[in-house]
């Protein structure tokens, strides 16, 4: 059951606890032992670890030996054959064979004629002579096995298909492409009646594979709709466990989009692309939608989203914790896996009962996902743009080829197809641009202009002398900055800041230089051609695949200089299909202006008065995060901005994932709705999207540390300290506005059939209409001011989220102090 579910590292826990258990009871030399080392074999060979799968099937067969030196047991050929597998999988051809062979030695010694296992074999056999270039003798042992098949007598036998699809690759590699249609057709006429989803996808590549090699546009159009229907089915049932099925063949939608390209039909090669983009997402809303709009009660509906919300929650750990065991298994996690599985098999049953339960119009609704793109134009007002990316990559994983789908109310068409002008270097110059908007950013203030390179001094860091408060260099300053000299510290300083400017501003300069080409480029290749047919352009939704993701599309610029987030509002969105659903949410009347949660408590040296904490003296590469010192002040501009009536501010201790949970839970009724969220607390990018959350005060740290303040919270904490992506699933937050003010929050990993998964992700299923990330690490003091800012624009100006980001950027480029890109660029807003 785990290995068809891809749960590999699950199996090979199973199994191992098997064998420990037979071993204790029977002893080595027993069947079962053997039968368990042979699973846990295949185990390890489907997680595509051949050599330690190799080992175990020559455990088996050691055991085997052992139990029956005759030799005239079927569990050999068994054996045999799993080993000849392996050798093949390794392109170990001869030793294959050897087995192979052994196998069927066996099968006519104890004189089986027409047994499965028999035709097994021939099969194998014939694979192997396949692989070799050896195509005759390749059809001979297939053509034996497909003989045993049918005297059978089984219609529809999976054997049977297999049959098929061996001799219908051998014609394809002998180059007789119609006979091999032939077979791959009445392999896939059985598989599509057993339910064989997986397999039949590929045989519908490999039809494909020869229809476009004779230009059948249509029939290749037909075979890879079928594919897609069936890939979105398995996802729909199966959507946790195939994603490395999903990886392997998410071509078909962008084959089937070309060929949709090639027709004319740029609708339907829209509709394609974007079908592989934010899948569970998709599937979300429709659930949502329908749930909402069936007719059931307040109770079933909060019921259900509940128990769905506790679900994802659940496939998110699991998914987290099967790829943190790769390589070697642990124990105590293959426990925790086996705990997960059997949870979710118990409220998935009490999930699909509750839904038994609903009017049939929920299940009408439910399956009702089409996307009408001639709704979506019509959404869109006078010169806004809808441009969604599809990025093509090459064998080594960068962008060879990227087309934009434009849609406008201005045009004609329903939708405007732009085959962008790329360079080779395009990878390259994504990675300049963030190589010089991440970097530890000087102010153009002379007091604070010289953050100091690292020299072979290991306490050296990046320093800049404004932060540390005072605008006289003093000593105390320079001891906690680690640039401490006991005999004149203050000389030793400013010695390190002559020697070091010097070099600092020219490795500055040769950034912007980049910084200046790269930008220019990016904007020719993704905006320019689309823009030279829509000039007068005043907003674009851009919904980028993951590769141009990344982009601060704000700071690029055109042919005259100028900067296109000054003459064009923008906000970013997964899919066109997403910001149709998000089209479709009702108003809401919020019972609160907003919600806000900052200056967690992350370690001992915690303070809650500004501006100074005693951990700014913490290396930057530690483990723990240091306060966000202007936390407390973000808020307060916050509270000031909307009233001290109209906010709730969750400061220092209160800003715990409790709270969170006390707040949102689907399991509090008459939830507080606020119109804004805003978190001002560290971000954790991690690389599996699951374990990326927002780092609220520590539990442990608190407990140790922090009794006085505990004790007058007056309630023990129980969740952990990380509000994860996991966690969100259980919780609506539903708003008009979420903010992330931390470091990377709009980051995350592009999943196949999910696009990028992230924070805003997880937060737009959650109920919020907008939210504002980072796309890099942010300056604390350059966005105590952004914030500032923006809720100035976004309150008492009443602008749009998109307007009051755009007015805020405006704003801080003309200033003297945070003119530089650093600043301002890094924050984004999905959604609108």
């Amino acid at each position: 059951m785990y290995l068809s579910k891809g749960e590999f590292q699950r199996a090979i826990g199973f199994h191992k606890k098997a064998i420990k258990t037979f071993v204790y009871h029977f002893g080595k030399y027993h069947n079962d032992v053997s039968i368990s080392y042979v699973f846990l074999g295949d185990a390890y060979e489907s997680a595509e670890d051949f050599p330690i799968a190799l080992e175990n099937f020559l455990i088996a067969l050691d055991i085997q030996n052992e139990i029956n030196p005759q030799k005239d047991d079927l569990i050999f050929t068994k054996i045999y054959q799993r080993i000849g597998t392996n050798y093949s999988l390794q392109g170990k051809y001869d030793e294959a064979l050897e087995y192979y062979n052994l196998a069927l030695k066996i099968q006519e010694k104890i004189g089986v004629e027409n047994h499965p296992d028999k035709a097994t074999s021939y099969n194998n056999i014939g694979l192997v002579h396949h692989s070799k270039g050896e195509y005759d003798k390749a059809l001979e042992y297939h053509n034996l096995a497909l003989k045993i098949q049918e005297k059978i007598g089984v219609e529809n036998h999976p054997n049977k298909a297999k049959s098929y699809n061996n001799i219908g690759l051998v014609h394809h590699s002998k180059g007789d492409l119609n006979t091999s249609l032939k077979y791959f057709q009445l392999s896939l006429n059985i598989l599509i009646k057993n339910g064989d989803y997986p397999d039949s996808i590929q045989v519908i590549v490999a039809m494909t594979s020869i229809y476009l090699k004779q230009n059948k546009i249509p029939e290749s159009i037909e075979l890879l709709t079928q594919a897609t229907n069936l890939m979105i089915r398995i996802h729909a049932e199966m959507q946790y466990d195939l994603e490395y099925f999903l990886k392997k063949y998410i071509v078909v939608f962008h084959t089937l989009s070309d060929l949709y390209l090639q027709t004319g039909e740029t609708a339907k090669a829209l509709e394609s692309i974007d079908r592989i983009r934010s899948l569970s997402l998709n599937n979300h809303f429709l659930f949502q939608n329908a749930l909402l709009k069936s007719g059931a009660s307040y109770t079933q509906t909060q019921s259900l989203l509940e128990t769905k919300g506790q679900l994802d929650n659940l496939f998110s750990q699991k998914r987290a914790l099967l790829n943190t065991i790769k390589e070697k298994t642990n124990p105590f996690l293959e426990k925790t896996s086996f705990e997960l599985t059997k949870e979710i098999e118990e409220l998935n049953s009490k999930f699909e009962s509750q839904e038994k339960k609903l009017p049939e119009k929920y299940f009408q609704l439910k399956n009702n996902s089409n996307l009408s793109l001639s709704d979506l134009k019509s959404q869109l007002k006078k010169n806004e743009l809808f441009i969604e990316y599809s990025s093509k990559y090459d064998e080594y994983g960068d962008i060879s080829s990227v087309t934009a789908f434009v849609i406008s109310p201005e045009s004609e068409k329903l939708i405007e197809v732009f085959p962008l002008p790329l360079d080779t270097q395009i990878n390259t110059w994504i990675h300049n641009l963030l190589l010089y908007n991440i970097r530890n950013h000087p102010s153009s203030d002379h007091r604070s202009s010289l953050r100091l390179l690292k020299s072979t001094n290991k306490q050296d860091r990046f320093t800049n002398v404004e932060e540390c408060g005072p605008i006289k260099i003093g000593e105390e300053c320079i001891k906690n900055r680690r640039f401490y000299d006991s005999k004149n510290p203050e000389k030793e300083f400013i010695y390190k800041k002559v020697n070091l400017g010097k070099r600092i501003h020219a490795q500055l300069s040769m950034l912007r230089k980049i910084y200046l080409q790269t930008n220019r480029k990016l904007y020719n290749s993704l905006i320019g051609p689309i823009l030279e047919k829509f000039p007068n352009t005043k907003k674009i939704i851009l919904s980028p695949d993951f590769s141009l993701s990344t982009i601060p599309f704000s700071i690029l610029i055109d042919k005259n200089e100028q900067r296109l987030g000054k003459f064009v509002q923008i906000s970013l969105i997964h899919s066109t299909s997403i910001w149709m659903e998000l089209q479709k949410r009702d108003s809401i009347r919020y019972d609160m202006d907003v919600i806000a949660f900052g200056n967690p408590i992350y370690n001992e040296y915690y303070q809650d008065n500004y501006p100074i904490s005693k951990d700014l003296t913490l290396s930057p590469n530690s483990e723990k995060p240091v306060s966000h010192i202007y936390s407390p002040l973000e808020l307060r501009n916050i509270e000031k901005h909307f009233g001290k009536s109209n906010t709730i501010l969750k400061l220092g201790i209160q800003a715990n994932t409790d709270e969170v949970f006390n707040e949102f839970s689907f399991k509090k009724k008459d939830r507080t709705k606020y119109r804004v969220i805003h978190f001002s607390a560290h971000g954790h990018l991690d690389p599996l999207p699951e374990k990326s959350g927002i780092e609220l005060s520590r539990k442990e740290v608190i407990e140790n540390y922090f009794t006085d303040q505990l004790q007058s919270y007056g309630k023990p904490l129980e969740k952990g300290d990380r509000l994860k992506y996991m966690d969100l699933a259980e919780l609506d937050m539903t708003s008009e506005l979420t903010v992330l003010s931390a470091c990377e929050t709009g980051l995350g990993e592009d999943r196949a059939g999910e696009g990028i998964v992230g924070l805003p992700q997880a937060l737009i299923k959650i109920g919020s209409r907008n939210v504002m990330v980072s796309l890099w690490k942010v300056s604390a003091r350059g966005t105590l001011h952004f914030m500032d800012r923006f809720y100035y624009y976004l309150v008492k100006e009443n602008k749009t989220p998109s307007l009051a980001l755009k007015a805020t950027q405006e704003e801080m480029e003309s200033s003297k102090e945070f003119s530089d890109p650093y600043f301002w660029a890094g924050f984004v807003i999905y959604g609108e």
